[in-house]
């Protein structure tokens, strides 16, 4: 059963992700992460969500992607996933949560839509379950975030 994390009102909610979801937020995140000027789909970030999505990852479950999805159009709009990863300092060992995947449709940028995905992962609900915090951004969630992401 889908979780349906917030109703985030014009048609739009946030929920966590399915298995049944895995050719959809592909096919999203292929296009969304394409270098510019590139016209085909990015075909390793295909294939990557499709793995993370397998249940093979030792750590990451469908789950931990929320995507935004328009009601309207039955599309994802919105993705971010966190990978749980434990980490250590100093011999002590502790969860971290490396937020990962992050896009948004262009048309649906600007509504805070990663803002609000981001809230509920450091709010504490997905912290928890995971025992994780989360960690610095990744190089490609950086320059994503910054060049293509609201």
């Amino acid at each position: 059963m889908t979780e349906i994390i917030r109703d985030l009102g014009d048609g739009l909610i946030l929920r966590s992700a399915t298995v049944e979801d895995t050719d959809e937020l592909a096919t999203f995140n292929s296009h969304i992460h394409k270098d510019p000027g590139q016209d085909d789909p990015n075909e390793f970030i295909d294939a990557w969500v499709r793995d993370l999505m397998a249940g093979s990852h030792p750590t990451l479950k469908p789950s931990d992607f929320t995507v935004v999805v328009d009601t309207n159009t039955n599309k994802i709009v919105s993705s971010l996933n966190l990978i749980p990863q434990t980490w250590s300092y100093q011999g002590i060992e502790f969860g971290v949560g490396r937020p990962e995947l992050v896009g948004t449709d262009p048309q649906y940028r600007r509504r805070g839509l990663v803002r609000l995905k981001w809230r509920w992962f450091t709010g504490g609900a997905k912290l928890a379950a995971t025992n994780s915090r989360p960690s610095p951004a990744s190089p490609t969630t950086t320059a994503n975030s910054a060049t293509r992401c609201a």
